[in-house]
């Protein structure tokens, strides 16, 4: 758990296939042909729910010459991140008058029916096509398993627990019904996790198992589901700045091998589905020098395999699609006047930067995160 940020996480997911001015035409409608739930049964009751599965690839969003297709026509991915809304919880009181920001409310409080209408809202009102949910590593939940009455997410060999399994399962459902796709971001919190006890993430160490069997687990359970656009492996996992922010280490090194060896395991549980990173770019000022730019996917990192052998690539060229996260620039108080313009003249020609390296590697782009940072003195000069 953190404290409430001014940091959104509501940042816009903004898609192209990259042929830089080319535009597409989204086709997101649901496929008719398969069984859908109807409105009323995201109500609570007993009624079995229908199975929405399907093993022809053509139902399912592909990555065809650097270019997203649906059914064999161009689809645009765009949407939001979604983690609950005001129709959840969103901070967990921690006692003396504090309250502590939780990502995970709408697991706990579920409730289909209200993610419903969240979804509808969301397709028809921001025209949307696709949503990024995150899933919890093991350290977000066990606070709250511990002191707040949560349900365990995973069970003790590290697979999903049947509750959330069929949690996951029903935002596939619904979000498919309402014509939209997913992409999970699993085990979030995993960059922290492998910076405080490295050794247990080696190939072969305890939590390399553990979440080995929970990555499985979940691609297993959704793997017929067209209502999945893909999935990635932890959230700015590879650039930890206390330990490699300026410098290359061991890290990232250790951590790329991981994410690696995971993506295998997704490739093989859920062939249909697509792969992808949640990594930040390098979009600060000063960054451009700094050993991971334009982006930390887009650099060859030394790794080991699941095989045990060590390689030298770049992660960029085992997903499917790439899916920076942008925070290009930070609103100060001297931009109260007329110098904003150029910080986004700069903001934008460092997209352009990523996106003809992506080119270059013929993968297509979501900005999973894209937001303006504020400096604290900019928001206290404001509300004088």
């Amino acid at each position: 758990m953190k404290p409430v940020s001014r940091r959104s996480h509501l940042a816009l997911l903004i898609a192209s296939a990259l042929g830089l001015g080319r535009r597409q035409t989204a086709d997101s409608e649901p496929l008719h042909q398969l069984s859908q739930p109807s409105e009323a049964h995201w109500a609570h009751s007993a009624t079995p729910r229908p199975p929405i599965q399907s093993d022809d690839r053509n139902d399912f969003v592909q990555v065809r010459d650097g270019k997203f297709v649906l059914a064999g026509k161009p689809f645009v991915v765009k949407g939001t991140n979604y983690f609950g809304s005001w129709r959840f919880r969103m901070t967990i009181d921690t006692g003396n008058g504090i309250e502590h920001l939780t990502l995970w409310g709408f697991y706990h409080d579920w409730d289909a029916s209200r993610i419903n209408m969240d979804f509808e809202f969301i397709r028809s009102q921001l025209n949307a096509t696709a949503l990024r949910i995150g899933t919890p590593g093991e350290s977000d939940f066990a606070g709250l398993v511990r002191n707040h009455g949560y349900q365990p997410w995973y069970n003790d060999d590290g697979t999903i627990t049947e509750r959330y399994g069929s949690e996951l399962i029903d935002l596939a459902d619904i979000a498919y019904a309402n014509g939209l796709r997913i992409q999970f971001c699993l085990l979030w919190s995993l960059g922290n996790e492998i910076a405080k006890d490295p050794d247990v993430f080696q190939l072969g160490g305890r939590m390399d198992r553990f979440y080995a069997n929970q990555v499985r687990s979940v691609a297993t359970i959704l793997r017929n589901h067209p209502g999945v656009l893909g999935y990635s492996i932890g959230n700015e996992v590879l650039v930890n700045w206390p330990i490699n922010g300026t410098h290359r280490s061991s890290f990232e090194a250790l951590a790329a091998g991981f994410i690696f060896r995971r993506q295998r395991d997704l490739r093989t549980s859920a062939p249909r589905q697509l792969l992808t990173l949640d990594e930040g770019a390098a979009t600060k000022p000063g960054q451009a020098k700094h050993w991971y730019a334009p982006a930390v996917d887009l650099v060859e990192l030394p790794l080991i395999d699941d095989d045990g052998q060590l390689r030298h690539l770049r992660l960029a060229d085992v997903v499917d699609y790439l899916g920076p996260h942008f925070y290009p620039v930070t609103f100060s108080i001297e931009d109260l006047g007329d110098s904003f313009a150029e910080k986004i003249t700069d903001a934008r020609q460092q997209l352009v930067t990523y996106a003809t390296a992506a080119k270059a590697i013929h993968k297509p782009v979501v900005i999973n995160e894209f937001g303006l940072q504020i400096a604290p003195a900019t928001l206290r000069c404001v509300s004088r």
